[in-house]
């Protein structure tokens, strides 16, 4: 019966498209009511990129103080490789602000290029139906090096910061790989050490190498004298350390997104629906984001944080705006002890005490991967 429904549905949608040179959103997929919703549309030599935003979702984005941007691909259909989208904090206060969906992509590829694209349709957009230079202060991404080079690019006066989750994630990989993960996990007085134990040398050393200080280069010059030279990191600390986003109480991870993510993948049953079904979905979604930019409006009740996790962010950004008064030391000490006792920020004990490390500026990170 279920088949039957889809083929009777299929029958009033326009011919499926098998490759980006065929696809062709028709009218009745372009516009919410009378309003336009496709305001972009790119092909050329096999590079396809779609974009869906409204007039008012622009004036959102302007006056937004951070972005977040990212891709999912399990629900994303063929010709296409990932729906990538932006979302941004809607309301007055971080009381009553809530964070949704403000652009919806469709991209062929996972490219520097195609990210490129998606941006510039936006921005061109907004310039030309709204007089709006998009230029947001801060962007979150993750680690991805073709979406932090075209953000770059893109908004070079933009603060990009990267997802601290995934940091994290990260470095429990190298952890895991080093076979110190039981010992991290289960041992206080292991994790809590000042001096880097000897187990965890290599750990210490790629995380220097790609987060902190660069690569080394050596260079002779005219007398073979050799020089050490350090490369920019490929993540340098100002992108990834979370201290300022306390200071200035932006997020310290995309969760909000991972979280529209999975519902949006729910939603659509995890299939890979035709692109059509597709765009319905992001038209439904966008009805669904102004209902609640409607209810912040009205200064309705919105839900909030869960009183442990609001009280272990209030006192994180307590200590962290006492850093200046305290000893380097007992700021490090309390950090730690405060995110341990709570337990809540992730399911692994080393993390948490990487936590305490990163919140502090990256001038220091020498010295603090030491408590690793």
């Amino acid at each position: 019966m279920r088949i039957l429904v889809h083929r009777e549905r299929n029958k009033t949608q326009p011919n499926i498209p098998k490759s980006v040179n065929e696809v062709i959103i028709p009218e009745e997929y372009s516009r919410i009511d009378d309003r336009q919703f496709l305001i972009g549309h790119f092909i050329e030599n096999g590079v396809c990129v779609i974009v869906f935003t409204t007039k008012e979702n622009c004036r959102l984005l302007n006056t937004a103080h951070y972005w977040l941007m990212d891709g999912t691909f399990s629900s994303c259909t063929e010709p296409f490789v990932q729906i990538y989208t932006i979302h941004a904090p809607v309301g007055a206060s971080s009381g009553t602000h809530k964070v949704v969906p403000l652009v919806y992509g469709l991209l062929s590829h996972k490219t520097e290029e195609c990210y490129k694209i998606f941006l510039e349709l936006l921005k061109r957009f907004a310039v030309n139906k709204l007089k709006i230079n998009l230029d947001p202060p801060i962007i979150i991404t993750d680690f991805e090096t073709a979406a932090i080079n075209a953000v770059k690019t893109m908004f070079p006066e933009c603060l990009n910061k990267l997802c601290f989750f995934h940091l994290t994630q990260t470095i429990w990989r190298h952890i895991q790989a080093a076979g110190l993960a039981r010992r991290y996990s289960n041992d206080p007085e292991f994790a809590h050490k000042m001096l880097i134990p000897e187990e965890a040398e290599e750990i210490l050393t790629w995380f220097e190498t790609y987060y902190v200080r660069g690569t080394a280069q050596v260079t002779k010059n005219f007398s073979s004298r050799m020089t050490v030279r350090r490369r920019q990191p490929k993540f340098p600390p100002a992108m990834w350390s979370v201290c300022d986003s306390h200071r200035s109480q932006i997020p310290l991870s995309q969760n909000a997104l991972e979280s529209w993510h999975n519902r949006w993948n729910i939603l659509l049953g995890r299939r890979k629906w035709n692109v059509f079904k597709t765009v319905s979905e992001f038209i439904k979604e966008q009805k669904h984001s102004e209902c609640l930019i409607e209810q912040i409006n009205s200064s309705a009740p919105m839900p909030r944080r869960k009183p442990k996790w609001q009280c272990l962010r209030e006192r994180i950004t307590q200590y962290v705006s006492e850093k200046n008064d305290m000893n380097f030391k007992d700021y490090l000490t309390w950090l730690t002890y405060v995110i341990c006792s709570n337990d809540l920020f992730f399911s692994y004990y080393v993390q948490e005490i990487i936590y305490a490390v990163i919140i502090v500026e990256g001038t220091k990170n020498i010295v603090l991967l030491s408590i690793l």
